[in-house]
C-alpha cells in the first residue's frame, strides 16, 4: 500500500508541476504532512501521518476536491477522500462540504464544513467543524469554534482557538483545543501550515 500512495504522489506532483495554476504542501494538526495542486477549480491532496511509531502503521489519504466561489462572499469546496493504514488494518471513505466566507473587509469571517466517512471497524460517522474568525491585523486573526471531526481516529467533542498568521504565501495556525466536556487533562496544542506555490 505505501508503493501505490508514493506512486500516487509521485503522479500528482509530476502532473501538477506542468500544468496546475499552484501547488501547495503543508502540515495539519501536527500530525499529517501533505501534498498536492490545483488546477482551476480542481485539486488533489495526498497526506501521510507524521506519528512517531512504525512506519506501517502510519496513515495514508489522498483527497479531490472543488472549490467555487457563492454569492455574498462566500465560497464552497466539495471534498471526496479514501485512506488506509499502510498495513492495510483499517481503512476509510468519506466526503466533506466546506463553506467559508468573509465581510466587512474581510475582518469578519465564518468556515463551516460537514463531513460524513466510514471507517471498516467504527462503521458510519457524521461530524462537523465551525469557527468564527476576527481579523486583528492584514496578516493576523483570530479565530475560535467547535469540531467532532476526529483529529486522529475516533470522533472527538472539542472547542478550541487560535491565531492564524498569513504573510506571502504561506499560512501557518497555531491552536489550543480541548474537550467540551472539560477534561482538561487531554488538552492538546497544534499547528497546522500552508505553503501555496503559483505556476
Amino acid at each position: 500500500m505505501r508503493k501505490i500512495l508514493l506512486l500516487l504522489l509521485l503522479g500528482a506532483v509530476a502532473s501538477f508541476a506542468t500544468t496546475s495554476k499552484e501547488v501547495f504542501v503543508g502540515m495539519k494538526n501536527s500530525r499529517y504532512a501533505f501534498i498536492g495542486g490545483q488546477y482551476g477549480n480542481y485539486g488533489l491532496s495526498l497526506e501521510s501521518s507524521i506519528f512517531v511509531q512504525k512506519a506501517e502503521q502510519q496513515y495514508g489519504r489522498a483527497v479531490i476536491f472543488y472549490k467555487t466561489p457563492l454569492v455574498l462572499n462566500l465560497n464552497i469546496c466539495y471534498a471526496l477522500f479514501a485512506g488506509t493504514r499502510y498495513d492495510g488494518a483499517f481503512y476509510d471513505v468519506g466526503g466533506k462540504l466546506n463553506f467559508k466566507g468573509s465581510w466587512i473587509n474581510e475582518r469578519l469571517g465564518l468556515d463551516a464544513t460537514a463531513q460524513v466517512s466510514n471507517d471498516s471497524e467504527i462503521g458510519l460517522m457524521f461530524a462537523y467543524e465551525i469557527r468564527g474568525i476576527v481579523g486583528i491585523l492584514p496578516e493576523i486573526s483570530l479565530f475560535a469554534g467547535a469540531r467532532t471531526i476526529p483529529e486522529f481516529r475516533m470522533e472527538e467533542q472539542r472547542i478550541f482557538a487560535g491565531f492564524s498568521f498569513e504573510s506571502g504565501r504561506i499560512i501557518v495556525n497555531p491552536e489550543i483545543s480541548t474537550p467540551m466536556k472539560r477534561e482538561l487533562q487531554l488538552t492538546r496544542v497544534s499547528a497546522s501550515f500552508i505553503y501555496k506555490l503559483p505556476l
